[in-house]
């Protein structure tokens, strides 16, 4: 839990409240953030001329954000910027504040497909006879996008993969590489089977990989070996 503390003076002539609003953004992030989260606020009266000190508790929690590589919640290490102001567009203090929080991990070496940094068409869905979620392209086309992928001493990156009704397509994008699968027709979503692309020479330790799936495919996990 931290603290931060604004001082007020009222210009006027009258008494009145302010409502003081505490926001904050992370702009070297390793994920998509919002441009600014408000993560407190104090209404304050304040007697005509008045100067006051307000002292705005921020949850430790408001800074955490889900990080779909270990699957938990965490404060990412780094700088953030924390604005104070009446509204989110009248933000006239700023401060910026390093904060000891964990470093984004590398994925381990087998993940589940639902568990992308950024999908683009993509819907999650869920198998019953598997009983695990897998990710769908919705529309004619899905993106999904995993950083954090370890490449280090791995030879291949295998997909689990189905097509419904028909036989269609997933081209992935390893770096600046890319692959084209075609992935067999099955009879229903539960009928995934292991398509494998070899890795590039060149790469990395750990870069992104990829998928664009055309329309009917699921992809139930990735996996490097």
């Amino acid at each position: 839990m931290q603290t931060a503390e604004v001082t007020l003076q009222n210009i006027s002539e009258c008494a009145g409240d302010e409502v003081v609003q505490i926001y904050y953004s992370m702009p070297d992030s390793a994920v998509r953030r919002p441009l600014k989260k408000l993560c407190g606020f104090a209404r304050v009266h304040l007697a005509a001329q008045e100067h006051k000190s307000v002292s705005v508790t921020i949850s430790a929690y408001i800074l955490q954000i889900y990080d779909p590589h270990s699957r938990s919640m965490l404060t990412e290490s780094g700088s953030y910027q924390f604005f104070a102001g009446g509204s989110s567009d009248a933000l006239p203090l700023q401060a910026a504040v390093t904060v000891a929080g964990c470093p984004i991990p590398l994925r381990e070496s087998r993940f589940d497909a639902e568990q992308f940094d950024q999908g683009y068409s993509v819907t999650i869905g869920y198998c019953r006879e598997r009983k695990r979620h897998d990710l769908r392209a919705r529309g004619w086309c899905g993106t999904a996008v995993y950083t954090g992928v370890p490449f280090a001493g791995k030879r291949r990156l295998l997909i689990r993969a189905a097509a419904l009704v028909k036989q269609n397509g997933i081209t992935v994008q390893i770096g600046s590489h890319s692959s084209d699968l075609q992935i067999a027709a099955s009879s229903s979503f539960s009928d995934f089977r292991e398509y494998a692309v070899p890795l590039p020479d060149g790469l990395p330790d750990s870069g992104t990989v990829v998928l664009i799936m055309q329309e009917g495919i699921s992809v139930l996990e990735i996996a490097l070996d």
